[in-house]
């Protein structure tokens, strides 16, 4: 899906991550915190937000947000991927309940958000098990 010469970081806050073995040459794991990535400014040519949001309370959500912009180069592309909270969908909400991230946020919620940081490109929305937004956007110039 990426270049062949990109490298890919994954970042994840559990040191065990550095103790899965790479399946690509590309991939570099670092530990790290959504609110302070281990990346230089403007290093990015994508950032790839999937299935974090909702593991966010509300003072790192924002903060997550300002660094993806922070890390990604001018023109870069930032792609966000999450299930959004919807109270109407029985089904979705006992998912909620068994998921390890306690913050579920509406789509709402995740689009004004994200709008705040980013010029928004393009938004789908699907359903899989929750009802799921994606959306691609650029910093603002």
């Amino acid at each position: 899906m990426w270049p062949a010469e990109w490298t890919y970081y994954s970042i994840d806050p559990d040191a065990r991550v550095l103790e899965v073995e790479a399946t690509d040459k590309h991939i570099e794991r670092l530990v790290g915190d959504a609110a302070a990535l281990p990346l230089p400014d403007n290093s990015a040519d994508v950032v790839l937000m999937q299935c974090v949001s909702h593991h966010l309370d509300e003072s790192t959500w924002p903060v997550s947000l300002v660094e993806a912009n922070r890390v990604l180069k001018p023109g870069g592309s930032f792609i966000f991927l999450d299930g959004v909270w919807r109270k109407r969908r029985w089904f979705s909400r006992v998912f909620w309940k068994l998921d390890a991230g306690h913050y579920p946020r509406t789509s709402d919620q995740l689009e004004t958000a994200i709008a705040k940081q980013f010029q928004v490109v393009e938004t789908d929305r699907f359903n899989v098990v929750h009802h799921s937004i994606l959306l691609t956007a650029r910093p603002f110039s």
